[in-house]
């Protein structure tokens, strides 16, 4: 009887091992897909339209199923934005020493870390919830989790411009 009821847990076991890689391992084709930007380089080729972020369903997605992708805005429509004198926050939210490195000229740097106070901090400098908020970081994903952070604190003109390695235009730092 031992060797028997031994044999039953194996089992159970490695049915829920196997039923749990099979939810982690899920293909990669129902994962939501983020879009191309609208917005064109110059001297870029010109966009072919994406695929839909999410595959089609026959029952609307509900809140917990919609894709967790901040708005989005080029390097380019930031700089036009600057050049036309716009209203907006512009905020790098990587560490300070990487800020001291190498920053674009007119950003407040409003560090991400650490993520419990960062809502309190930005508020702080941008008290107006309904002003628009540029965030950036090295590569984008920082500024992509604040840009949702900012979302869920009701900040609803908060944009991911991606990274500081996509500025294509003047920059400043100790490292010049």
């Amino acid at each position: 009887m031992g060797k028997a009821l031994m044999v039953v847990v194996t089992l159970v076991l490695v049915a829920g091992a196997a039923a749990l890689l099979f939810v982690l391992l899920e293909p990669a084709e129902s994962m939501p897909q983020p879009q191309p930007s609208t917005l064109a380089r110059p001297g870029a080729r010109p966009a072919t339209p994406a695929a839909p972020a999410v595959p089609p369903t026959t029952a609307p997605l509900g809140p917990s199923q919609a894709p967790m992708m901040a708005k989005t805005i080029s390097p380019d429509e930031v700089k036009r934005w600057m050049e036309s004198g716009r209203d907006f926050a512009f905020i790098d939210v990587r560490e300070p020493e990487e800020f001291e490195k190498w920053r674009i000229p007119g950003a407040i740097l409003v560090p991400i870390e650490p993520k419990n106070t960062f809502g309190q901090r930005l508020r702080r400098i941008v008290p107006n919830q309904n002003r628009d908020v540029v965030l950036f970081c090295r590569s984008g994903r920082r500024s992509d989790t604040a840009a949702l952070m900012l979302r869920d604190f009701g900040y609803q003109k908060a944009y991911n411009m991606g990274g500081i390695i996509d500025w294509d235009y003047t920059t400043e730092g100790a490292d010049e």
